[in-house]
């Protein structure tokens, strides 16, 4: 096998493992586990892409949270059926973003940081001040009304995937690996940095609220503290303990640590100490991630190979 066809035969093994865990398995609690994880990869996704231009986006949980209440807004209050619902929460997330991204991304790097975490955390304010979208206790009811929603579920989080896959893979995704690179350069010839960014940020918060309109009908319940700063946080673990250098450390990051954190749950609040630390650990002794040291790895071995064929001769 190609090594360079092996990302792509990990993420077809990986979706059908999800579509059949949740057709076939017959445990409503795997199944909604796989589920879970499918979403935590589309919004690893989505904070990944937005790192093609440099900036560590921490409201990615905002925009998520926004596609949620949007869709179950639309569901409850209006009757709109779970597709249609679905499509405007992502919609919504990237109309969201245009102000804040235009008012924003002339900061950079911890400063933007710092404004996006600001941006998670005062949604999650006005949620529960809000007694339109239920308050503390937030929105219940959001049935998709559709046979085998779970699936339907893992397949929106692989078209995001394969979505943002392909933008960064595109002449448009060239443009914001040159930002990341350096900004002087890219003005140089003419193209708006901030401008550029901006369209980055909206793509990724689109997609961020298309998996978040997805989370609320999976769950048929949300409230504001499924979408605080902890569920940025936990994305931004996901992509650097995989590898924020290929796509495919989104995926083995997500899946490992949601695994984990599914045993780790009968130690409570001991799972936000399992990502801090394992955040820490990552930049202490593998920086470039899972993905990092599997090719650090490979070049390795193949540097040895010449060397063992000359001795050998």
């Amino acid at each position: 096998m190609r090594r360079d066809s092996i990302p792509a035969v990990l993420y077809a093994l990986a979706l059908a493992a999800g579509l059949g865990i949740v057709l076939f398995a017959g445990k409503p609690y795997l199944a909604q586990v796989v589920v879970w994880i499918a979403l935590n990869v589309a919004l690893a996704a989505s904070l990944r892409f937005m790192l093609l231009v440099g900036e560590v986006n921490l409201g990615i949980g905002a925009f998520f949270g926004i596609g949620a209440y949007g869709a179950a807004v639309l569901c409850v209050k209006l009757g709109f059926s779970a597709p249609v619902a679905i499509l405007c929460g992502g919609l919504l997330a990237a109309l969201a973003s245009i102000p804040f991204g235009y008012l924003t991304l002339r900061l950079t790097g911890h400063y933007f940081m710092l404004v996006s975490f600001a941006l998670t955390e005062i949604l999650r304010l006005i949620y529960t001040q809000s007694p339109a979208l239920g308050g503390n206790g937030g929105m219940v009811g959001i049935v998709p009304g559709i046979p085998g929603f779970g699936a339907l579920a893992i397949l929106i989080s692989a078209a995001i995937f394969g979505m943002l896959l392909l933008l960064e893979r595109s002449h448009l995704g060239r443009i914001f690996a040159a930002v990341s690179q350096n900004h002087a350069q890219v003005s140089a010839v003419g193209i708006s940095v901030p401008n550029v960014k901006l369209l980055c940020l909206v793509a990724s918060s689109f997609t961020a609220g298309l998996a978040g309109s997805t989370f609320a009908y999976s769950n048929t319940v949300i409230a504001p503290g499924d979408f605080g700063f902890l569920l940025s946080v936990f994305a931004l673990a996901y992509v650097k303990i995989g590898g924020q250098s290929h796509p495919l450390g989104v995926l083995i990051g997500t899946v490992l640590l949601s695994v984990i954190a599914q045993y780790m749950m009968a130690f409570g609040a001991q799972d936000t100490l399992l990502y801090g630390t394992a955040i820490v650990a990552t930049m202490l002794f593998i920086p470039d991630g899972i993905v990092g040291l599997f090719r650090q790895t490979g070049r390795d071995r193949a540097a040895t190979r010449p060397a063992a064929a000359r001795s050998q001769s």
